[in-house]
C-alpha cells in the first residue's frame, strides 16, 4: 500500500516565502515529499506531518491518516530535529554548518596566521581573509526518517517505512555578514 505525506501547522518559514523551483506551468506546486526552503542560521521553522495510507475498497482507492507510533531520522544538518508529536512527525529547528567550506583566516597574537571558525575564543590580532561558502544553495538535503506506524488495514498492525523528505537550504547572507563584522570586532587591531 502506498503512503503519502500531508503537512500542516507549519510556522517559521521566511516571509516572503523563498521561490520554490518546483513551480510548473500547470501550477501543481512542490512535489508532496519537500518543506518550503530556509535559511541557514535562520530562525526556527516547525512543521507536522501526518501520515496517509493508501486504502482500496470496491476497486476505489482513497487515503486515511495512520498514527505515528515511532520515529527516527538520520541525515539530518545540525540544528534539525524529527520526533513523534501526538500522532505525527515533526520537523523542526534551524539548520546551521550546512556549508562547511567558508572560513576565516586570523593573525594570532603570536603574528602567525590560523584558519578558525569565526566564533572562535582565542585571542586574535585581526581577521585577514574570509572565504563564503562556494555554493550558496543546497538542494534538496534529505531528512531520511524511519518510522513505525498502525495499519489501517484489515488487521491493524505495526508497520516500518522509511520516507524522504526534501528541503533546500540557502545561505544566509546577513547573518554571514553579521559574523564577519563581530570576527572584525574580536581583533586588537
Amino acid at each position: 500500500m502506498a503512503l503519502r505525506i500531508v503537512k500542516s501547522n507549519a510556522s517559521g518559514f521566511p516571509v516572503p516565502a523563498i521561490p520554490s523551483r518546483y513551480n510548473d506551468p500547470e501550477g501543481t506546486g512542490a512535489p508532496v515529499n519537500t518543506l518550503e526552503g530556509v535559511y541557514e542560521n535562520g530562525s526556527a521553522f516547525s512543521v507536522d506531518i501526518a501520515i496517509q495510507e493508501e486504502v482500496i475498497v470496491e476497486g476505489s482507492s482513497t487515503y486515511v491518516d495512520v498514527p505515528v507510533t515511532e520515529v527516527t531520522a538520520n541525515n539530518l544538518p545540525s540544528g534539525i530535529t524529527v520526533s513523534k508529536f501526538t500522532d505525527k512527525i515533526r520537523i523542526s529547528g534551524s539548520p546551521f554548518s550546512v556549508f562547511t567550506d567558508s572560513f576565516y583566516q586570523f593573525v594570532m597574537k603570536d603574528r602567525s596566521l590560523k584558519i578558525l571558525p569565526v566564533d572562535t575564543t582565542e585571542p586574535v590580532l585581526a581577521i585577514v581573509r574570509w572565504s563564503p561558502p562556494s555554493t550558496k544553495i543546497a538542494y534538496d538535503v534529505p531528512y531520511t526518517i524511519n518510522l513505525k506506524y498502525m495499519s489501517s488495514g484489515v488487521s491493524s498492525v505495526e508497520v516500518s517505512e522509511t520516507i524522504t523528505i526534501l528541503q533546500d537550504i540557502y545561505w544566509n547572507y546577513d547573518v554571514a555578514v553579521a559574523g564577519f563584522r563581530n570576527a572584525l570586532a574580536k581583533g586588537t587591531i
